[in-house]
Protein backbone atom coordinates (compact mmCIF):
# COMPACT_ATOMS: atom_id res chain seq x y z
CA UNK A 1 0.00 0.00 0.00
CA UNK A 2 2.78 2.42 0.92
CA UNK A 3 4.77 1.43 -2.14
CA UNK A 4 1.79 2.25 -4.30
CA UNK A 5 1.44 5.69 -2.67
CA UNK A 6 5.15 6.38 -3.15
CA UNK A 7 4.93 5.25 -6.75
CA UNK A 8 1.93 7.50 -7.35
CA UNK A 9 3.69 10.48 -5.75
CA UNK A 10 6.84 9.84 -7.78
CA UNK A 11 4.87 9.54 -10.98
CA UNK A 12 2.87 12.69 -10.28
CA UNK A 13 6.02 14.67 -9.50
CA UNK A 14 7.61 13.39 -12.72
CA UNK A 15 4.50 14.43 -14.65
CA UNK A 16 4.56 17.88 -13.05
CA UNK A 17 8.23 18.31 -13.99
CA UNK A 18 7.52 17.18 -17.56
CA UNK A 19 4.63 19.66 -17.81
CA UNK A 20 6.84 22.50 -16.58
CA UNK A 21 9.51 21.57 -19.11
CA UNK A 22 6.92 21.35 -21.90
CA UNK A 23 5.51 24.76 -20.95
CA UNK A 24 9.01 26.24 -21.02
CA UNK A 25 9.67 24.72 -24.45
CA UNK A 26 6.32 25.96 -25.80
CA UNK A 27 7.04 29.43 -24.43
CA UNK A 28 10.42 29.45 -26.20
CA UNK A 29 8.83 28.29 -29.46
CA UNK A 30 6.16 30.98 -29.24
CA UNK A 31 8.78 33.64 -28.52
CA UNK A 32 10.89 32.48 -31.48
CA UNK A 33 7.91 32.47 -33.84
CA UNK A 34 6.87 35.96 -32.77
CA UNK A 35 10.44 37.22 -33.22
CA UNK A 36 10.61 35.74 -36.70
CA UNK A 37 7.38 37.45 -37.69
CA UNK A 38 5.94 36.79 -41.11
CA UNK A 39 9.28 35.96 -42.72
CA UNK A 40 8.28 32.46 -43.82
CA UNK A 41 5.30 33.63 -45.86
CA UNK A 42 7.40 36.43 -47.37
CA UNK A 43 10.05 33.92 -48.45
CA UNK A 44 7.37 31.62 -49.87
CA UNK A 45 5.95 34.51 -51.88
CA UNK A 46 9.36 35.52 -53.22
CA UNK A 47 10.13 31.93 -54.19
CA UNK A 48 6.76 31.61 -55.93
CA UNK A 49 7.44 34.75 -57.98
CA UNK A 50 10.96 33.54 -58.78
CA UNK A 51 9.60 30.22 -60.05
CA UNK A 52 6.70 31.90 -61.88
CA UNK A 53 4.08 30.18 -59.74
CA UNK A 54 2.67 33.25 -58.01
CA UNK A 55 -0.81 32.41 -59.26
CA UNK A 56 -0.73 29.33 -57.00
CA UNK A 57 -0.50 31.48 -53.86
CA UNK A 58 -3.77 31.80 -52.03
CA UNK A 59 -3.66 35.59 -51.87
CA UNK A 60 -3.27 35.85 -55.65
CA UNK A 61 -5.94 33.34 -56.57
CA UNK A 62 -8.85 34.98 -58.29
CA UNK A 63 -12.18 33.73 -59.46
CA UNK A 64 -11.85 35.58 -62.75
CA UNK A 65 -10.54 33.33 -65.52
CA UNK A 66 -9.98 36.28 -67.88
CA UNK A 67 -7.15 37.59 -65.72
CA UNK A 68 -3.80 36.94 -67.39
CA UNK A 69 -1.52 34.72 -65.36
CA UNK A 70 2.17 35.16 -65.93
CA UNK A 71 3.73 31.75 -66.37
CA UNK A 72 7.15 32.84 -67.57
CA UNK A 73 9.66 33.16 -64.74
CA UNK A 74 11.53 36.13 -66.19
CA UNK A 75 13.88 36.51 -63.27
CA UNK A 76 14.93 32.88 -63.25
CA UNK A 77 15.63 32.99 -66.99
CA UNK A 78 17.83 36.05 -66.52
CA UNK A 79 19.64 34.45 -63.58
CA UNK A 80 20.16 31.19 -65.48
CA UNK A 81 21.53 32.99 -68.54
CA UNK A 82 23.91 35.11 -66.46
CA UNK A 83 25.11 32.16 -64.39
CA UNK A 84 25.65 30.00 -67.46
CA UNK A 85 27.61 32.77 -69.18
CA UNK A 86 29.77 33.12 -66.09
CA UNK A 87 30.37 29.38 -65.95
CA UNK A 88 31.14 29.12 -69.66
CA UNK A 89 33.51 32.09 -69.56
CA UNK A 90 33.37 32.28 -73.33
CA UNK A 91 32.86 36.03 -73.58
CA UNK A 92 35.86 38.12 -74.48
CA UNK A 93 35.59 41.87 -74.71
CA UNK A 94 37.54 44.07 -77.04
CA UNK A 95 40.62 45.67 -75.55
CA UNK A 96 41.11 49.35 -76.25
CA UNK A 97 44.17 51.39 -75.23
CA UNK A 98 43.56 54.21 -72.76
CA UNK A 99 46.62 56.16 -73.96
CA UNK A 100 48.32 56.14 -77.35
CA UNK A 101 51.46 54.83 -75.65
CA UNK A 102 49.59 51.67 -74.54
CA UNK A 103 48.95 50.50 -78.09
CA UNK A 104 51.90 48.09 -78.13
CA UNK A 105 51.00 46.38 -74.83
CA UNK A 106 47.32 46.14 -75.86
CA UNK A 107 48.31 44.40 -79.09
CA UNK A 108 50.42 41.95 -77.08
CA UNK A 109 47.41 41.21 -74.83
CA UNK A 110 45.15 40.74 -77.88
CA UNK A 111 47.62 38.23 -79.34
CA UNK A 112 47.79 36.40 -76.00
CA UNK A 113 43.97 36.18 -75.75
CA UNK A 114 43.75 34.97 -79.34
CA UNK A 115 46.34 32.32 -78.52
CA UNK A 116 44.24 31.13 -75.52
CA UNK A 117 41.03 30.78 -77.49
Amino acid sequence: MENEKELIEETSSTIVQARKKAQRVLKNITRAESAMGDRVSELQELLAFYEGKQYELSKYKVGRPWVVRMKTPYSSVAVDIRVSSLIASDYFGELQPMNPGDEESINALRNFIAFLS
